[in-house]
């Protein structure tokens, strides 16, 4: 068994790990195990699917405990979802510590999602001298009103996954402030509010999210801008995909040839897609689909002069700020978490004000001397506030 340098035994619980793409939880696990590594001895704890993702993106250094299900993800997604949590318990009834003592153990649930927060609930109640990290990263919206209708004051019809996802998230939203010895948010207001139900305010950390300095080392000194926007993110309706696209026929007004580049996938592609097409958008919006950390992907962000960032419902997106450090300024609605989640660097446009977000991209791509002021904003923001060693030293501080 590899020893680590203080004898600490960090286990992840990621068995909700889904789909080709990162959401954000993903990545927090992910980019904290590589780095801790070196300090702890970790075991990350996944099913099929979140381990192939884990290799995508090059986590070595940890023992993998293997929560594997073949070819599950083929099976229908209710399904999938419920077998996800039987093996979830299964596995964590079996799980050994590896000889370590409960006290030298830190259980870390990637998510509030019952594939992880059942079996941390076993492990809680198995393991109860050890230490447990809970991750609270993005509240349901009430499924009567859902992602995109929060700021259109209307009912709808909601769909079964909208439920699942509400009535899902109660549990956990009641058992974390009671089980936990820490909490893992990712911004400001979701601090306050465990705050608010008595939780120690020193043992809610916000994480907020990182990037990786060092996967831009390969990038030239010099890039020809191609693109006067790039999008970066799941095309999903609390991202704001198809209110971009109206923002985009908005500007288009003005600079008939600007051109966004959007770069992901996700439940809305086809719409997004015929969305464009209805518009007459081809020749101003480009569709790239989902790209992994590849040299591609980084030379369109450097390609781009500024990054959109149109959610509707977020507690931060992290993703913008892969784009912020080549110095590229953003564009946001003023959502409350993005408040403290992007302090500068990013316009605040006034929430759904479509108009409102389109004229901050004109004004960026037209004053020279306010973008390059911005730019630099860009830059020092994702410096300051988005620095994945920083923020593991600062974990291992605290839990410790």
């Amino acid at each position: 068994m590899r020893k680590s340098l203080i004898n600490k035994h960090f286990v992840i619980i990621a068995n909700a790990a889904l789909g080709k793409g990162l959401s954000g939880s993903d990545r927090i696990f992910i980019e904290i195990s590589k780095r801790l590594s070196s300090t702890f001895d970790i075991s990350v704890c996944v099913w099929e699917e979140g381990f192939q993702m884990c290799q995508r993106q090059n986590l070595t250094g940890v023992r993998y405990e293997k929560w594997f299900l073949y070819n599950l993800k083929n099976l229908p997604f209710l399904f999938c979802y419920f077998l996800r949590i039987f093996s979830g318990i299964y596995y964590a009834i079996k799980f050994s510590n590896k000889g370590y003592k409960q006290e030298d153990c830190f259980f870390y649930s990637a998510s509030d999602f019952w594939q992880d927060f059942i079996p941390f609930i076993i492990l809680k109640i198995r393991f109860p001298k050890s230490k447990f990290i809970s991750s609270f990263y993005l509240e349901a919206p009430n499924p009567l009103i859902g992602f995109r209708r929060e700021y259109e004051n209307k009912i709808q019809i909601p769909k079964i996954k909208d439920f699942l996802y509400y009535f899902a998230q109660f549990l956990p939203k009641q058992l974390i402030p009671k089980i936990s010895d820490y909490i893992f948010v990712t911004s400001e207001p979701d601090k306050s509010y465990f705050i608010s139900r008595g939780f120690d305010a020193e043992k809610v950390l916000v994480i907020m999210g990182g990037v990786d300095f060092s996967k831009y080392n390969s990038l030239k000194t010099k890039i020809e801008k191609k693109y006067d926007a790039v999008f970066y993110g799941r095309f999903h309706p609390q991202k704001g995909v198809l209110e971009l696209i109206d923002i985009w026929s908005i500007l288009i007004k003005k600079l008939p040839d600007a051109k966004l580049v959007m770069i992901g996938d996700g439940p809305l592609t086809d719409i997004v897609r015929e969305k464009i097409h209805s518009l007459k958008l081809e020749k101003n919006i480009l569709l790239k689909g989902h790209l992994d950390d590849s040299i591609e992907k980084y030379e369109l962000f450097a390609q781009s002069k500024v990054v959109v960032h149109p959610a509707v419902y977020d507690s931060g997106g992290m993703a913008s700020a892969e784009v912020m450090f080549l110095g590229i300024p953003g564009v946001s609605f003023d959502l409350e978490a993005l408040k403290t989640y992007y302090p500068k660097g990013m316009l605040k446009s006034k929430c759904f004000d479509l108009k409102g977000f389109s004229d901050n991209i004109f004004k960026l791509l037209t004053e020279k001397d306010f973008y390059q002021k911005t730019s630099t904003q860009a830059k020092e923001c994702v410096l300051e506030n988005f620095d994945w060693d920083k923020k593991c030293e600062f974990i291992i501080k605290t839990i410790l």
